[in-house]
């Protein structure tokens, strides 16, 4: 049975631009139809109240009802509703309260319909709900809360001691492991299980879609099961240094004086390349990797800043590409942009690209790539027109998502997770600590007025 077409209402008060945009777009290819057209903001929402429609393509400025409060007032009616929004006017404002009613998008006119067929792809693909992850017992192991870990595994089956292993990539390896098998994060996979570990030789795992695994040769007990698991977890993303292997019995190691040996070599890049590259084989821990990424644009005063290792993961396949893309960074940037009487069109394009994919892993360093841009010119351009990095930028905006998610939505913590651009479960939880002083589960306990919340009062 063929999967119904998407609902689209277009409101604009313009007719030239309506019909261009009903025109200009094959809509029974990408699964949608028409059902709706409106040059008011006001009749459009008559019609949305009385009818089913899943998305709104909507101009802002139109008299006496404009987009805006369309979104408002729809969001209030429908929150499934995604809307999608077009403007003749380049304002970072606009772009910001659109996208606080959960726009998708923000099409500037005239409107590039490549731009705007991507935006309604994106409004028609179903969303992962995560629910194979379970949030409290990522959480507890997460504040290494040993009695609230005895229970939720002895639930499973588990007593202690128990055997630990983590796997980096697509495919999970449920079968290799009687036990239980948790999702931490994005294409991280921990195993808990109770019998000694099998011998997983390399040729096993050549056709599979896993990167790294790292296994336990010592059983654990519950109360050491969190510094198990964050050594796995270390150990696994080896393959980051070492492209020719999979399976990693070693631990990774976090070498002592690296950063010293860098300091006096941050203006001469030939020879801080030269450096970097000597520890190729040296280097094994990923957190030193990502120490010494943001130890280097620390020290310049550039922003550029990963705020963990998986990001730098997603943004670099290995350690050599990890020191090209430092020493492109450090290369000077000859492209200036004047902004004369509000915010650069350049800049306008990064603020628009952040709010439309902060809901994935992005980086300055994606975003250069996006706009061809050098990132160190990224990271100072953004930060002269907001006064603000843009790490501090995106992590407020995501934490500010992920309260409204919180409040309006049953989606599992993992999903929020996801949702709000986090790969790390484990640093979603520690972000969401340090902005509301409470755990995500905690913030939706209270808002839900549970009495019986003493548990999580002590997290």
């Amino acid at each position: 049975m063929l999967e119904e077409a998407k609902r689209i209402v277009l409101v604009d008060d313009e007719p030239g631009v309506l019909e261009s945009i009903q025109t200009g777009i094959d809509w029974e290819k990408l699964g949608t139809r028409i059902c709706g057209v409106f040059t008011d903001g006001k009749k459009a929402l008559d019609y949305i109240e009385e009818n089913p429609v899943d998305i709104v393509i909507t101009d802002i400025t139109m008299p006496s009802f404009n987009g805006l409060e369309l979104c408002s007032r729809v969001q209030a009616l429908r929150p499934e509703v995604k809307f999608i929004i077009i403007s003749g006017y380049a304002d970072f404002a606009y772009a910001q309260k659109s996208i606080r009613f959960g726009a998708l998008g923000y099409c500037l006119k005239p409107v590039d319909y490549e731009e705007l067929q991507g935006y309604i792809r994106k409004a028609v693909q179903p969303s992962s709900n995560g629910q194979d992850c379970d949030p409290e017992l990522v959480e507890a192991l997460y504040e290494n809360d040993v009695p609230r870990l005895s229970r939720i595994l002895e639930s499973e089956g588990l007593e202690e001691p128990i055997y630990t292993a983590v796997s980096i990539g697509r495919t999970p390896l449920k079968h290799l492991f009687d036990g239980l098998c948790q999702p931490l994060g994005y294409h991280e996979h921990l195993y808990l299980f109770r019998q000694p570990p099998k011998e997983i030789p390399e040729r096993l795992l050549e056709d599979s879609e896993v990167d790294g695994i790292s296994i336990s040769t010592l059983p654990v007990k519950f109360s050491d099961l969190q510094s198990a698991v964050f050594q796995n977890l270390y150990d696994s993303c080896q393959f980051f240094f070492h492209r020719e292997s999979r399976v990693f019995r070693t631990h990774a190691v976090y070498l002592e004086g690296v950063q010293q040996e860098i300091s006096p070599l941050l203006y001469q890049p030939a020879a801080l390349r030269t450096l970097l590259l000597s520890w190729s084989g040296q280097l094994s821990h990923i957190s030193q990797a990502l120490d010494i990424y943001n130890y280097i644009f620390c020290h310049l005063g550039i922003d550029l800043e990963i705020y963990s290792y998986q990001q730098l993961l997603s943004t670099y396949r290995s350690y050599e590409e990890m020191v090209a893309g430092i020493m492109e960074a450090m290369t000077p940037d000859v492209e200036k942009e004047i902004s004369e009487g509000g915010y650069s069109r350049g800049f306008l394009k990064i603020i628009k690209y952040i709010h439309e994919n902060y809901s994935t892993d992005i980086s300055t360093a994606d975003i250069a790539r996006e706009f061809n841009m050098n990132p160190s010119y990224v990271s100072q351009l953004f930060k002269k027109e907001t006064g603000n990095t843009i790490v501090k930028y995106l992590t407020s905006l995501r934490m500010q998502k992920a309260e409204e998610l919180l409040q309006c939505t049953d989606l599992p913590v993992s999903a929020i997770s996801d949702a709000c651009g986090f790969n790390d479960y484990f640093y979603f939880i520690k972000l969401f600590k340090k902005h509301t002083s409470c755990s995500p589960s905690q913030y939706r306990r209270k808002l839900a007025g549970d009495p019986n919340d003493t548990e999580a009062s002590k997290e």
